[in-house]
Protein backbone atom coordinates (compact mmCIF):
# COMPACT_ATOMS: atom_id res chain seq x y z
CA UNK A 1 0.00 0.00 0.00
CA UNK A 2 1.32 3.63 -1.06
CA UNK A 3 0.59 5.37 2.34
CA UNK A 4 1.56 8.64 1.17
CA UNK A 5 -1.72 10.58 1.73
CA UNK A 6 -3.29 7.82 4.32
CA UNK A 7 -2.76 8.04 7.76
CA UNK A 8 -2.69 5.13 9.72
CA UNK A 9 -4.82 5.36 12.95
CA UNK A 10 -3.23 5.86 16.01
CA UNK A 11 -4.98 5.18 19.10
CA UNK A 12 -1.80 7.19 21.13
CA UNK A 13 -1.90 10.54 19.85
CA UNK A 14 -5.46 10.86 18.44
CA UNK A 15 -7.93 13.36 20.29
CA UNK A 16 -11.29 11.02 20.33
CA UNK A 17 -10.16 7.88 18.82
CA UNK A 18 -12.42 5.44 17.67
CA UNK A 19 -13.66 3.78 21.14
CA UNK A 20 -14.19 0.02 20.13
CA UNK A 21 -10.09 0.25 18.41
CA UNK A 22 -7.16 -1.30 20.18
CA UNK A 23 -3.63 -1.54 19.93
CA UNK A 24 -3.50 -4.45 17.56
CA UNK A 25 -5.77 -2.92 15.07
CA UNK A 26 -4.58 -1.35 11.65
CA UNK A 27 -6.46 0.63 10.57
CA UNK A 28 -5.71 3.65 7.71
CA UNK A 29 -8.09 7.07 6.87
CA UNK A 30 -7.21 10.05 4.36
CA UNK A 31 -9.41 12.67 5.38
CA UNK A 32 -11.39 13.97 8.89
CA UNK A 33 -15.13 14.21 8.77
CA UNK A 34 -16.92 16.67 11.39
CA UNK A 35 -19.78 15.55 12.90
CA UNK A 36 -22.13 17.39 12.33
CA UNK A 37 -20.40 19.91 10.54
CA UNK A 38 -22.21 21.51 8.02
CA UNK A 39 -21.16 20.76 4.04
CA UNK A 40 -19.20 24.20 3.90
CA UNK A 41 -16.84 22.38 7.17
CA UNK A 42 -14.56 21.31 4.85
CA UNK A 43 -13.09 19.44 1.75
CA UNK A 44 -13.89 16.08 3.65
CA UNK A 45 -17.67 16.78 4.40
CA UNK A 46 -18.44 17.84 1.24
CA UNK A 47 -17.38 14.42 -0.33
CA UNK A 48 -18.59 12.06 2.56
CA UNK A 49 -21.84 14.16 2.89
CA UNK A 50 -22.27 13.75 -1.02
CA UNK A 51 -21.25 10.01 -1.22
CA UNK A 52 -24.03 9.39 1.85
CA UNK A 53 -26.84 11.18 -0.49
CA UNK A 54 -30.10 8.28 0.22
CA UNK A 55 -32.30 6.78 -2.15
CA UNK A 56 -34.88 9.36 -0.83
CA UNK A 57 -32.74 12.44 -1.30
CA UNK A 58 -32.41 10.94 -5.31
CA UNK A 59 -36.09 11.01 -5.22
CA UNK A 60 -36.68 14.63 -3.95
CA UNK A 61 -33.81 16.00 -6.06
CA UNK A 62 -32.55 13.80 -9.51
CA UNK A 63 -30.05 15.79 -9.44
CA UNK A 64 -28.16 14.62 -6.32
CA UNK A 65 -27.47 11.61 -7.92
CA UNK A 66 -24.68 13.44 -10.13
CA UNK A 67 -22.64 14.41 -6.88
CA UNK A 68 -23.47 10.74 -5.38
CA UNK A 69 -21.66 9.50 -8.47
CA UNK A 70 -18.72 12.00 -8.42
CA UNK A 71 -18.42 11.16 -4.53
CA UNK A 72 -17.84 7.12 -5.62
CA UNK A 73 -15.68 7.68 -8.69
CA UNK A 74 -13.28 10.28 -6.82
CA UNK A 75 -13.04 6.96 -3.64
CA UNK A 76 -12.22 4.46 -6.46
CA UNK A 77 -9.50 6.63 -7.99
CA UNK A 78 -7.80 7.51 -4.65
CA UNK A 79 -7.76 4.05 -3.72
CA UNK A 80 -6.99 2.11 -6.96
CA UNK A 81 -3.85 4.59 -6.85
CA UNK A 82 -2.59 3.15 -3.21
CA UNK A 83 -2.38 -0.71 -4.38
CA UNK A 84 0.47 -1.98 -6.81
CA UNK A 85 -0.10 -5.93 -5.89
CA UNK A 86 -3.23 -7.96 -5.91
CA UNK A 87 -5.04 -7.35 -2.74
CA UNK A 88 -8.33 -8.37 -1.03
CA UNK A 89 -10.96 -6.14 -0.20
CA UNK A 90 -14.38 -6.23 1.36
CA UNK A 91 -17.21 -3.52 2.01
CA UNK A 92 -17.85 -3.34 5.24
CA UNK A 93 -21.77 -3.77 5.40
CA UNK A 94 -24.07 -1.16 5.20
CA UNK A 95 -27.12 -0.76 8.29
CA UNK A 96 -29.52 -1.63 5.95
CA UNK A 97 -30.07 -5.81 4.79
CA UNK A 98 -29.72 -6.10 1.27
CA UNK A 99 -33.77 -6.51 1.01
CA UNK A 100 -34.18 -2.83 2.37
CA UNK A 101 -35.59 -0.53 -0.04
CA UNK A 102 -33.17 1.72 1.61
CA UNK A 103 -30.08 -0.53 1.03
CA UNK A 104 -26.87 1.88 -0.35
CA UNK A 105 -24.36 -0.36 -2.03
CA UNK A 106 -22.11 2.64 -2.36
CA UNK A 107 -18.75 1.04 -1.08
CA UNK A 108 -19.67 -2.30 -3.44
CA UNK A 109 -19.76 0.25 -6.17
CA UNK A 110 -16.28 2.35 -4.86
CA UNK A 111 -14.85 -1.30 -4.99
CA UNK A 112 -16.16 -1.93 -8.60
CA UNK A 113 -14.98 0.97 -10.00
CA UNK A 114 -11.11 1.08 -8.31
CA UNK A 115 -11.37 -2.51 -9.88
CA UNK A 116 -11.89 -1.31 -13.20
CA UNK A 117 -8.91 1.32 -12.97
CA UNK A 118 -6.72 -1.20 -10.82
CA UNK A 119 -7.41 -4.95 -11.30
CA UNK A 120 -5.04 -5.05 -8.12
CA UNK A 121 -8.21 -4.19 -6.54
CA UNK A 122 -9.72 -8.15 -5.43
CA UNK A 123 -13.62 -7.84 -4.35
CA UNK A 124 -14.51 -10.48 -1.74
CA UNK A 125 -18.11 -10.63 0.10
CA UNK A 126 -17.50 -12.44 3.28
CA UNK A 127 -20.06 -11.00 5.30
CA UNK A 128 -23.57 -9.63 4.91
CA UNK A 129 -26.18 -8.01 6.81
CA UNK A 130 -29.55 -10.32 7.46
CA UNK A 131 -31.39 -7.76 9.20
CA UNK A 132 -31.31 -3.93 9.14
CA UNK A 133 -30.21 -2.27 12.04
CA UNK A 134 -31.13 1.60 13.16
CA UNK A 135 -28.20 3.78 12.00
CA UNK A 136 -26.48 5.28 14.92
CA UNK A 137 -27.26 8.96 14.52
CA UNK A 138 -30.90 7.79 14.35
CA UNK A 139 -30.94 6.80 18.16
CA UNK A 140 -29.24 3.26 17.42
CA UNK A 141 -26.52 2.28 19.81
CA UNK A 142 -22.99 1.36 18.11
CA UNK A 143 -21.99 -2.51 19.47
CA UNK A 144 -19.59 -4.85 18.21
CA UNK A 145 -22.01 -7.56 18.97
CA UNK A 146 -25.10 -5.24 18.02
CA UNK A 147 -23.42 -6.00 14.26
CA UNK A 148 -21.87 -9.02 14.36
CA UNK A 149 -25.40 -10.47 15.65
CA UNK A 150 -26.94 -9.00 12.35
CA UNK A 151 -24.50 -10.39 10.13
CA UNK A 152 -24.16 -13.63 8.31
CA UNK A 153 -21.26 -15.56 6.58
CA UNK A 154 -20.85 -15.79 3.15
CA UNK A 155 -16.92 -17.21 3.26
CA UNK A 156 -14.84 -16.73 0.35
CA UNK A 157 -15.05 -17.42 -3.50
CA UNK A 158 -11.28 -18.08 -3.63
CA UNK A 159 -8.44 -17.76 -2.13
CA UNK A 160 -7.21 -14.42 -0.50
CA UNK A 161 -4.09 -12.87 -2.11
CA UNK A 162 -1.16 -13.03 1.02
CA UNK A 163 -4.30 -14.28 3.05
CA UNK A 164 -5.01 -10.82 3.78
CA UNK A 165 -8.28 -8.80 3.15
CA UNK A 166 -9.07 -5.37 3.86
CA UNK A 167 -12.49 -3.86 5.19
CA UNK A 168 -13.23 -0.71 3.97
CA UNK A 169 -16.17 1.71 4.45
CA UNK A 170 -16.41 5.80 4.12
CA UNK A 171 -16.10 6.62 7.90
CA UNK A 172 -14.45 5.34 10.49
CA UNK A 173 -16.36 6.60 13.85
CA UNK A 174 -16.23 3.82 16.67
CA UNK A 175 -14.77 1.26 15.16
CA UNK A 176 -17.79 -0.97 16.08
CA UNK A 177 -18.76 -2.20 12.40
CA UNK A 178 -15.23 -3.46 11.96
CA UNK A 179 -14.89 -5.50 14.84
CA UNK A 180 -17.87 -6.93 14.64
CA UNK A 181 -16.59 -7.94 10.65
CA UNK A 182 -13.14 -8.79 12.14
CA UNK A 183 -14.79 -11.45 14.98
CA UNK A 184 -16.21 -12.43 11.70
CA UNK A 185 -13.25 -13.09 10.41
CA UNK A 186 -11.78 -14.48 13.72
CA UNK A 187 -14.23 -17.05 13.99
CA UNK A 188 -14.88 -18.31 10.43
CA UNK A 189 -11.09 -17.94 8.75
CA UNK A 190 -9.33 -17.04 11.86
CA UNK A 191 -5.98 -17.44 9.36
CA UNK A 192 -7.00 -14.05 7.53
CA UNK A 193 -4.93 -11.30 8.49
CA UNK A 194 -7.39 -8.15 8.56
CA UNK A 195 -6.88 -4.23 8.20
CA UNK A 196 -9.46 -1.19 7.90
CA UNK A 197 -9.48 1.38 5.51
CA UNK A 198 -11.67 4.29 5.35
CA UNK A 199 -12.12 7.33 3.31
CA UNK A 200 -12.22 9.81 6.39
CA UNK A 201 -12.41 9.02 10.61
CA UNK A 202 -14.79 10.78 12.24
CA UNK A 203 -14.25 13.76 14.52
CA UNK A 204 -16.46 15.78 16.55
CA UNK A 205 -17.61 19.05 16.81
Amino acid sequence: MSTGYWSKVDLRVLDNPPRYLDSSDSCWFMMEYTSHGSYDESYANQVIKNIKITKNDIKKSSGRKYYKDQAVKLFAEQLAAAFQTPVAFAAIPPSECPADPNYDNRIEQVLIEANKINPAIQIFDPISRNVTIQKSHHQGVRSIDRHFNSFQWNGFSSQLPNNELYFIDDVLTTGATYKACQKMIRKYASGVNVWGLFWARCVWK
